[in-house]
């Protein structure tokens, strides 16, 4: 009977790895964002054991404006290893390990991996209620929506460095070379001076 348990169980693992990404082939941004969201989820859980992705539900990638959206909804999963060395190969799943449920939502900045703006959260999978889901999408959501046009305000407040090249950008034809970082500066001087109102 033992014997049966455990091949079941390692058949369900071998089932639940190979979701892992089923169907679509994950761009390295969106293996970016699964990092960031492990990375989370071992800063802010208390247990000792790390944690090792097991299913992606998601993964989503567009473009907002001049900058990369990115959803990742995944299952993460308790391992034998412990967090300072959850990159080793031997790490397997505890069979009783508690499931993590996580979403995050990204904003990276044009062509690279820097991180504008996250929200990563993350709950046991059977505590996941219909209150957090719609949550987690409002709060993606309104993120987005900080990306968009219009939204300068935000921009020139959390990031101006950020809303200067974006003005700089628009301004310039594509086959312009980037403008002296000179004139940035000047630019950011003068917003710095204007006083917004939406």
């Amino acid at each position: 009977m033992k014997s049966v348990s455990v091949t079941l169980l390692l058949i369900c693992t071998v089932l639940a790895l190979s979701a892992v990404g089923q169907g679509q082939k994950l761009s390295e941004i969106k293996k970016k964002a699964l990092v960031l969201v492990r990375e989370d989820l071992h800063s802010k859980n208390t247990t000792k054991h790390a944690y090792r992705l097991i299913a992606v539900l998601k993964a989503t990638e567009e473009h907002i404006y001049i900058d990369t959206f990115v959803k990742i909804e995944a299952k993460l999963q308790q391992t034998t290893c412990k967090k300072e060395f959850h990159e080793k190969k031997k790490c397997r799943t505890l069979p009783r390990g508690s499931i993590e449920h996580c979403t995050g939502c990204f904003v990276f900045e044009k062509n690279s991996h820097v991180v504008l703006s996250q929200y990563i959260d993350c709950c046991p999978e059977t505590s996941l209620t219909m209150d957090q889901e719609n949550v987690r999408i409002v709060s993606c959501e309104n993120m987005v929506k900080k990306y968009l046009p219009g939204s300068m305000t935000f921009l020139l407040a959390s990031n101006p460095y950020h809303a200067v090249t974006r003005i700089m950008e628009e301004a310039l034809p594509a086959t312009a070379p980037p403008p002296p970082p000179q004139l940035y500066i000047g630019h950011l001087e003068t917003l710095n001076k204007i006083e917004t109102y939406h």
